[in-house]
């Protein structure tokens, strides 16, 4: 009977160390029956990072509204990929990544592949050629 007596002992001081890292509200969850605990068979197994899912055709879409590379440096900026997320995404829109690898680079090609050249393209055909 005491292996079972030692090993409740060793639980409870083991689920007493845990709860010192739970905060006030976690430890009132757990107290109130809010907050279930479970058990786990084998070590922790670490979940890879998802691949984010980009919708292309939406991404060409918001591009295409930007009036700045600025803007769409942000935006590209703000959607977080990972450097093989960003070169799919630049051989989908069409953009030349040859030998480029560094994130900020890709993403300058795709912005300047997109937006840049459209800005461009306005300025000249905008702009006047006359000599005066």
């Amino acid at each position: 009977m005491s292996g079972i007596v030692d090993t409740s002992v060793a639980l409870l001081r083991k689920f007493a160390e845990f709860t010192k890292r739970l905060t006030p509200e976690q430890l009132a969850a757990v107290a109130s029956g809010e907050l279930k605990f479970g058990l786990l068979d084998g070590p922790p197994k670490r979940a890879k990072p998802s691949k984010p899912v980009v919708n292309i055709d939406q991404l060409a879409a918001a591009l295409s509204a930007m009036t700045s590379r600025a803007a769409a440096a942000d935006h590209i900026d703000g959607l977080r990929l990972t450097v093989p997320a960003l070169k799919d995404i630049a051989k989908a829109l069409g953009a030349s990544i040859t030998r480029v690898t560094k994130k900020d680079a890709i993403r300058d090609r795709i912005v300047e592949h997109t937006v840049g050249f459209r800005l461009n393209s306005n300025t000249i055909r905008d702009s006047s050629w006359s000599d005066g």
